[in-house]
């Protein structure tokens, strides 16, 4: 059996698929099991999607897999059942859900929408690890403790461990102790030897930082005006060249304009919430130092723990990774948790622009465009950019896709 031994910088917070949001979640996770839509057997896929009106059906294409469907569909129940903070809102559209058997068709699984829209993000959400199903050879779980995560088939087996030293990382690679390193770790110092060696790689992580103001109670929450004052004095370039190599200019295509406004009276003394993972310390130091230098008020930095996210500082660095590989979700994610819904011109303009990104009413780059245009006039968050993935790697495959 093949071995594979792994450093992660965290373990996921819990087992269940349905209730995991965290990174270390999202990488273990899409390791077992199957996904039937992206599976192929034979050069087709295990099973397909259709989506007509509001209506999304799941085909399976061979006779011999049919289970998986009464399997994929007690999957959706739990998830509905057990779905945490904005993922809630995913399913909410979904009427009604049933296994249709004729006598001369395959078996489908019908489920019923308000709207198109909600049809097909459902549809890309079935696609992500929350809906992969144990099959034939693939990895299952073999031990899961706060220490140590175990998945094994009767080909190989993966033992997942946790490490926050770069040292002891470094160590344990360079002595063949380990076969892949956590992929967030690297500080940019260390990258600067790092990247010159032959085990080094470097791709996108999937993990998108954000500036947001979530914290209904804050001043800033209902202030357009005195978001804009902040998001204004920040300079994304700065942060970005601090962080070569460590920080990629994000997917947002165009720069963000906030345009001048009249002054707005602004506290001498603002919080930003950062969790306790690197690089986000330095990016909010360098984020208080910008609104210091330019507003002229005190930021107080607070570390914080995202095992218990809390909302009481006036903003958050938010960290979003992309669980469904999909760029409308993370905006219509984001659109929910921002100050949006206090503009309500706005408010319908953006969830207009998600509607017609998921029917294909209108293409990538435009919807984009037209996002970054809504911002700038609203100030729903300033855009950092995207985590780069930096790992070490040796006689086994990426989990870092």
């Amino acid at each position: 059996m093949k071995k594979c031994k792994i450093l992660l910088d965290e373990l996921p917070l819990t087992d269940d698929k349905f209730t995991a949001n965290d990174y270390s979640a999202k990488i273990i996770m899409s390791e077992i099991g199957e996904n039937i839509f992206l599976k192929e057997l034979c050069g087709k896929k295990i099973a397909e999607i259709d989506i007509v009106e509001s209506v999304l059906k799941v085909r399976i294409n061979f006779p011999e897999k049919i289970m998986l469907l009464k399997n994929l569909e007690n999957d959706i129940k739990s998830y509905l059942s057990k779905a945490r903070g904005i993922e809630k809102i995913i399913p909410l559209g979904m009427e009604k859900m049933e296994l249709l058997f004729s006598d001369t068709e395959v078996p489908e699984l019908v489920i019923n929408f308000k709207e198109k829209k909600q049809a097909i993000i459902f549809g890309k959400v079935l696609k992500s690890f929350r809906f992969n199903i144990n099959d034939s050879d693939s990895l299952r779980v073999v031990k899961w403790t706060n220490r140590k995560v175990v998945l094994a088939s009767s080909t190989q087996m993966k033992i997942f461990k946790k490490t926050k030293s770069q040292i002891k990382t470094i160590i344990l690679f360079v002595t063949k102790q380990i076969n892949l390193t956590p992929n967030t770790i690297f500080k940019q110092k260390t990258l600067k030897f790092l990247r010159s060696y032959k085990f080094h790689k470097r791709n996108k992580s999937g993990i998108e930082i954000f500036l947001v103001c979530t914290n209904q109670n804050s001043d800033y929450f209902d202030d357009v005006f005195k978001r804009k004052a902040i998001f204004k004095c920040l300079n994304r370039d700065e942060i970005l060249n601090s962080l070569d190599f460590v920080l990629s200019n994000n997917f947002l295509v165009n720069e963000i304009f906030f345009t001048e406004e009249n002054k707005v009276a602004i506290k001498k003394r603002i919080s930003i919430f950062y969790d306790d993972y690197y690089p986000n310390k330095v990016i909010t130091q360098i984020i208080a130092r910008q609104i210091e230098k330019n507003l002229g008020i005190q930021v107080d930095l607070v570390k914080t723990n995202f095992k218990k996210v809390t909302e009481e500082a006036d903003f958050r660095l938010l960290l979003l990774f992309d669980n469904f590989s999909e760029i409308g979700l993370l905006y219509y994610l984001l659109g929910l948790i921002s100050p949006l819904k206090n503009n309500l011109e706005h408010f319908k303009e953006y969830h207009n622009l998600v509607d017609k990104y998921f029917t294909q009413s209108i293409n990538k780059t435009r919807f984009e465009e037209n996002m970054c245009d809504i911002n700038s006039k609203e100030a729903l968050f300033f855009p950092i950019g995207s985590l780069d993935s930096n790992y070490l790697i040796n006689k086994t495959e990426s989990i870092y896709k």
